[in-house]
């Protein structure tokens, strides 16, 4: 979106000689060289996973079948099987995660939200809120997170869906309870908590 690019962009690739001005500034093609003796546009088009990706920001960008630019939409694309942006089978996601960065927000955590899954596969994970503490790099309990993240590698199939509706139900409490600014590193250790309470519920 042009309102979230930097204000020099367009004048520093015109003063390197990325591009000239006369076509619309596409970052892709200008960035990989075309039109410079590099890749041509057409060699630049998404395919697979990648075109699935941009046709949900487009929806996202036009507020289209009820998507928006926010942690919900994101999180339904994120979770987008069939497309194959979540992979399962022979390969698959090992962790998901999305960012609400504050405009502004400067070196500090600026009100900058992180929302992770620490865990395999979204389809059955729960979105957790992560935020620097003050700008600090204050980490995460590493063994409750590795004990989260082989609970969910060792979900049996016939608890899986259950499993999900019940984490996405959480994920929507801490998505209406968040505001910006307001996780931290002891929300995100207390919902990894809450979410292995969940598995060992329906698994136990």
């Amino acid at each position: 979106r042009p309102d979230l690019t930097h204000s020099k962009l367009l004048e520093t690739a015109k003063a390197e000689g990325w591009w000239d001005g006369a076509v619309e500034f596409d970052w892709k093609v200008v960035m990989l060289g075309g039109g410079r003796g590099g890749l041509v546009a057409d060699d630049l088009e998404p395919e697979g996973r990648e075109a699935a990706g941009k046709e949900w920001l487009e929806k996202m960008c036009k507020e289209e079948e009820g998507l928006r630019v926010d942690v919900p939409s994101m999180a339904k694309c994120l979770r987008d099987v069939r497309s194959g942006i979540c992979m399962q089978g022979g390969f698959e996601s090992v962790g998901s995660q999305i960012s609400v960065l504050q405009q502004g927000g400067g070196g500090k955590s600026g009100g900058a939200v992180h929302w992770f899954t620490a865990s395999p596969d979204p389809t059955t994970s729960g979105y957790k809120p992560f935020s620097f503490k003050d700008g600090k790099e204050e980490g995460v309990d590493n063994d409750a997170a590795r004990k989260l993240w082989l609970l969910h590698k060792e979900l049996p199939s016939s608890a899986r869906k259950q499993i999900g509706r019940a984490l996405k139900a959480k994920e929507e409490e801490l998505l209406s309870s968040v505001g910006a600014g307001g996780a931290s590193p002891e929300l995100f250790d207390r919902c990894m908590q809450e979410e292995v309470e969940i598995i060992k519920k329906f698994t136990s």
